[in-house]
């Protein structure tokens, strides 16, 4: 009976978090892609709000700003996939890309969400980016340290 008791109160999830996780930073990676098009193919009409002026003082911003996020993008969902091939060499690789990218990311959203704090008392200004590219910042270290965590359990590291 007790044994029974034992099986019953056993939580088995739904989609395991590590499934999750793969399938947010491939979502976030497609995203960071399109993002940085974005920001490059609507040029300076983009970064018209005042939370981007100092970010407006680097050389060519938007395709600057628009590269880092596709280039970051493109690193995490690479790594991502060759994370989950065979062999030791393609996954330590794939953690090193899918690392660099999320950290590009993070730093991107940091930055933007630091230009919109800076920028919060000036009355045309983006009231929500702040807040939203920190949320981002934060989402995406999170997912990090789940495949971290994973990394760790697997190798007993």
């Amino acid at each position: 009976m007790t044994g029974d008791t034992d099986r019953r109160t056993e939580r088995i999830p739904l989609i395991p978090s590590t499934i999750l996780a793969r399938m947010t930073i491939w979502l976030w990676g497609f995203y960071a892609i399109w993002q940085g098009c974005g920001v490059i193919s609507d040029g300076q009409a983009r970064f018209s709000d005042p939370i981007y002026a100092a970010l407006n003082r680097t050389p060519e911003p938007t395709r600057t700003w628009g590269t880092v996020l596709i280039v970051s993008g493109v690193l995490m969902i690479l790594g991502s996939v060759l994370q989950s091939l065979r062999g030791e060499p393609r996954k330590q690789v794939g953690w090193f890309l899918k690392g660099i990218g999320c950290f590009g990311v993070a730093v991107w959203c940091v930055t933007f969400a630091i230009g919109g704090w800076l920028a919060r008392d000036i009355p045309t200004s983006s009231g929500t980016a702040a807040r939203t590219y920190a949320a981002i910042a934060v989402g995406v270290l999170i997912l990090v340290f789940i495949d971290e965590r994973k990394a760790v359990r697997r190798h007993g590291s």
